[in-house]
């Protein structure tokens, strides 16, 4: 444990420290900069004479004295174009530069772009400077010649970017002989561009189209082209006839005619090729209504078999007709899958009650005469 006297020493130091301000040098010292590589000491860079060949360097533009701003600005700028509107991609674009210059006013050009460089969005392809003299005036004409080929909307204006221009009064000199230049940048000038190009004699001529060296090949596809479409046409066009003929040779035949024929024409679609039973026996019992309809007064076609019956009861093969339709019924309705036999024994029937119906009523042939001995034959 501590004496008091310590601590009281301790307390007595703390608020010395606390009290005591201390006070740092306004200025920073300097810090010395070693001196670049191959210089002597006490010059720097900027101090050293260019080596022999160097090109020249452009004078720098600097801040203006207080009497330099006094007076009106010694360099006037105006532009001389044909027209600032109308131009094309590609098209070279003629604009000129006049500088109108006050006496003892020196101009420093070397910060113009030349021959090749890019100005902005333009390319310059010509560039030629005029000096004059306009009275006590001197002037100065910058001849541009530039070409844009930066894709444009339907019409884009293109601005001419500003140039910088470096100029210094002779009262400006500096002390080894030399000049304080400033920097002067011209107003921008609009100009209209379009997409599309302008015909004139400069330009080449249109080509004609282009020769494939192996045109058999695009006239080989072209020739198999329409030979597939005529083929696929005659294909169309010979259906559409051969059901015409059918249907108009349907017109022609008997009741029992038509229905044998419709017979054989179900089992050949539906059995050879599809081989769908049910659709099969749809179509039969369709035609063998249409057919009770068309030789008897009754609607077969709208009605069930226990209605058929009884349309028929007093017809002997009202039991025949009703054992047929229900066969269908089962096959259609109730899922009933037949074998190959009850499939021939069904189609049997159906063509032996046709012939025999229509016998009976007189219309198995055609104008009402039977056609028995003909070789209509029950289907199977």
């Amino acid at each position: 444990m501590k004496s008091a006297l310590r601590v009281a020493v301790e307390i007595s130091i703390l608020v010395l420290l606390a009290n005591t301000v201390v006070t740092f040098p306004a200025q920073p010292a300097e810090i010395p900069q070693p001196p670049a590589a191959g210089a002597p000491s006490g010059e720097g860079p900027g101090d050293r004479e260019p080596p022999p060949g160097a090109p020249a360097k452009a004078p720098e533009a600097q801040s203006e004295s207080p009497e330099e701003r006094s007076g009106p600005f010694p360099i006037r700028v105006r532009y001389e174009v044909e027209r600032d509107f109308g131009y094309h991609i590609g098209d070279e674009v003629p604009v000129v530069v006049v500088l109108t210059i006050e006496p003892g006013t020196i101009v420093d050009l070397v910060k113009l772009p030349g021959v090749g460089d890019f100005h902005g969005p333009f390319q310059v392809r010509q560039l030629k400077i005029e000096p004059g003299q306009e009275g006590r005036l001197k002037t100065y004409r910058i001849r541009y010649v530039v070409q844009l080929f930066r894709p444009s909307l339907a019409v884009d204006e293109v601005k001419f970017p500003p140039l910088e221009i470096l100029f210094a009064r002779s009262q400006s000199h500096l002390p080894p002989g030399g000049y304080r230049y400033r920097s002067l940048l011209t107003p921008p000038q609009a100009l209209q561009f379009s997409r599309t190009a302008s015909y004139s004699s400069t330009m080449r001529g249109i080509k004609g189209p282009l020769e494939d060296p192996r045109p058999f090949m695009t006239w080989g596809a072209f020739g198999l082209g329409l030979f597939l479409l005529a083929f696929a046409g005659g294909n169309l066009g010979l259906d559409v006839y051969r059901r015409c003929r059918d249907r108009n040779l349907n017109k022609e035949l008997a009741p029992v005619e038509r229905a044998l024929a419709s017979f054989r024409e179900a089992q050949h679609k539906y059995l050879i090729e599809d081989d769908n039973v049910s659709l099969l026996f749809a179509e039969v019992s369709r035609v063998f209504r249409s057919f009770l309809s068309e030789v008897y007064p009754v609607h077969a076609l709208n009605q069930t078999p226990e209605q058929i019956r009884a349309s028929f009861s007093d017809n002997p093969r009202q039991v025949e007709i009703f054992d047929v339709l229900k066969c269908c019924n089962q096959i259609l309705y109730e899922g009933h899958e037949p074998s190959a036999f009850e499939r021939e024994q069904i189609m049997s029937r159906l063509g032996t009650l046709v012939v025999d119906l229509s016998c009976e009523n007189g219309a198995s042939g055609r104008n009402g005469k039977t056609n028995h001995g003909d070789g209509h034959d029950a289907p199977g």
